[in-house]
């Protein structure tokens, strides 16, 4: 069916409705206007939510204290709260966070530049993939889309997945418009080992990217080989081409475009084999067992049966939700949108491009079914695939509309409706940003406990953290299960003007104060040391005088705030010096 409607549309709209519509009103001067005019929007939206500054959610918090807590060696160690990443991203990130301070900005600054670049890199590759109004449908889809909204302004390493995956797409086919020019074919062969470093689902594209430049290179010369079969004097007078200063032929040109995929190909499986032994020490036996268990569903079963409901499932689910969707089949219409556009192109015979989309998606399925990499349970393991659910949607929504404005020269009327409505959902994103700037109001309302606890509550005596200024904790599996302590310690090293001087708190500097507090936080799932509590407590008891103990509950909502899903514990010793020095 769906090949039905692909060939329907195809059909009656490629030439059909670039003459009544595209020739009238989608002129080259108005096409070029509309997409810049989507990428500004992109901007616009992406700059909004990164301004409004949302407080930190526990996934980002999770990897942002790992950030702030180790130095660039410690990175490479097996990461606390189960977390994953590459080694090239926690490096930018640290690296963030040396010259900025650590702040909700600078650990959502790589997100917003990775972002930013996309949406250009994107206009290009759409330019040189598409042509009329499907260009301008695949750079709006791609400009408005939620996911990549959300992940320009995240403190995780999914936005740089997409800039390095379009940065490659980007270099790959600007060598296959430019094949004279040299650079773009070395710049593949520096970037694509490097971006692997730096993003794990790069190495699908790298992967497809090999395969395509191979087919790419054979097609070609077949095509060569068949031209001088029907023409032999060709061969006689084949042009030759000026490489430094010297003359090549064309078979020597051709000899040196596969030495520079051999050697891309060389550097890439080095730089593939590096990183897996690099990621499996820095994932270390806990958090493998954990990432195995907490991704059982984004792996393919292997039978049969339950392989093709799991496909639909994936394909039909969180992967393709562009510019919005969710579990369930709430993706579905994008499917539908996808496989329209493949059909359309698979039509028009552009098996480059399609090998070029299709193979990353491939190895990922391969690398899902060996457990190694998670496939569909969250868009964001697939954002790398985002370009190319923009080209093929917004392939079928130029087709769609076009055929509906087919008897509407004047003015597409479809087509502009579907852009206006894309365009309204964007200004409705960022409208939902500027008047609730927050994932969830439990996140804020742990932000405003930490501007007060370690702003206010420090001006009549320092505030320490017992975990992050005393090294203690009583709770067992504190960072090593995921937990809200990775919320609170983050905002207290944000907020607290102490942290952000780098400032350590003296026995002396103490002794001295009037009062001081310890804070203490408690996850309330979680085994708790009672005995080592109390023997730090007669400890501190030995040397100051406890002036007053309090708890106070910390309660975590579900994003539509329907019900307390944990209530956690925030406990605050306040301490004063004895009248003499104790034992």
């Amino acid at each position: 069916m769906t090949y039905a409607v692909t060939h329907y549309l195809e059909k009656h709209s490629s030439e059909e409705s670039a003459r009544l519509a595209g020739d009238t009103w989608f002129t080259p001067t108005r096409l070029s206007q509309l997409t810049w005019a989507f990428v500004a929007l992109g901007v616009v939206i992406r700059l909004c939510r990164y301004l409004v500054r949302f407080p930190l959610w526990e996934d980002e918090a999770f990897l942002a204290y790992n950030i702030g807590a180790r130095d660039f060696a410690g990175l490479l160690d097996p990461l606390d709260y189960s977390q994953v990443a590459p080694i090239g991203f926690l490096w930018l990130q640290r690296a963030a966070v040396e010259l900025f301070g650590i702040s909700e900005y600078s650990l959502r600054g790589i997100a917003l530049v990775s972002g930013l670049a996309s949406l250009f890199l994107f206009r290009r590759v759409a330019h040189l993939c598409l042509a009329g109004p499907a260009r301008v449908f695949a750079v709006a889809l791609f400009a408005v889309s939620y996911p990549m909204l959300r992940y320009s302004a995240e403190a995780k390493q999914y936005g740089l997945d997409l800039a390095l995956s379009l940065t490659l797409l980007w270099f790959f086919l600007e060598a296959r418009a430019r094949p004279r020019q040299w650079g773009w074919q070395w710049g593949l062969v520096a970037l694509g080992p490097l971006g692997i470093l730096a993003s794990h689902p790069t190495v699908f594209v790298a992967g497809g990217i090999s395969l395509a430049w191979a087919l790419h290179r054979l097609w070609q010369s077949e095509g060569a080989s068949r031209t001088r079969s029907r023409n032999p004097s060709l061969t006689l007078r084949a042009p030759q081409t000026r490489e430094r200063g010297l003359l090549q032929s064309p078979t020597r040109e051709r000899g040196m475009r596969w030495r520079i995929w051999l050697l891309f190909n060389m550097l890439l499986g080095a730089a593939f084999l590096g990183n897996l032994w690099l990621a499996e020490r820095m994932v270390g036996p806990q958090n493998a067992a954990f990432m195995e268990q907490c991704w059982q569903g984004a792996f393919p079963p292997l039978e049969p049966s339950p392989l093709l409901s799991w496909l639909w499932t994936t394909f039909a689910g969180e992967f393709l939700a562009y510019p919005f969707g969710s579990g369930n089949g709430g993706s579905t219409l994008t499917l539908v949108a996808v496989l329209c556009g493949l059909g359309i192109w698979a039509a028009k015979r552009r098996w480059h491009l399609l090998v070029l989309a299709l193979a990353p998606l491939a190895l990922h399925l391969t690398a899902a079914a060996l457990h190694r990499f998670p496939l569909g349970g969250h868009v964001k393991f697939g954002l790398y695939w985002a370009p190319a659910v923009a080209l093929f949607a917004g392939t079928a929504l130029a087709a769609l509309c076009g055929w509906l404005d087919r008897n509407r020269a004047a003015r597409p009327v479809f087509s502009s409706a579907m852009l206006g409505l894309l365009a309204l959902f964007a200004a409705g994103a960022m409208a939902r940003d500027l008047i609730r700037p927050c994932k969830t109001r439990s996140d804020e309302r742990g932000r405003d406990l930490a501007r007060w606890l370690w702003f206010d509550a420090a001006h009549d005596g320092p505030v320490l953290c017992l975990h992050r200024d005393l090294g203690t904790n009583f709770t067992k599996e504190a960072t090593t299960r995921l937990n809200w302590s990775a919320s609170f310690y983050c905002n207290e090293a944000i907020y607290s003007p102490r942290d952000a001087k780098k400032e350590q708190v003296t026995p002396e500097q103490l002794r001295q104060s009037k009062a001081f507090r310890v804070v203490e936080f408690r996850p309330s799932h979680l085994e708790y040391d009672a005995a080592a509590q109390q023997q730090w407590l007669a400890y501190m008891q030995r040397r100051f005088e406890l002036v007053s103990r309090q708890a106070f509950p910390l309660s975590r909502y579900d994003h539509r705030e329907r019900g307390p899903m944990n209530v956690d514990v925030v406990e605050v010793y306040l301490f004063r010096p004895l009248p003499r020095e104790g034992n």
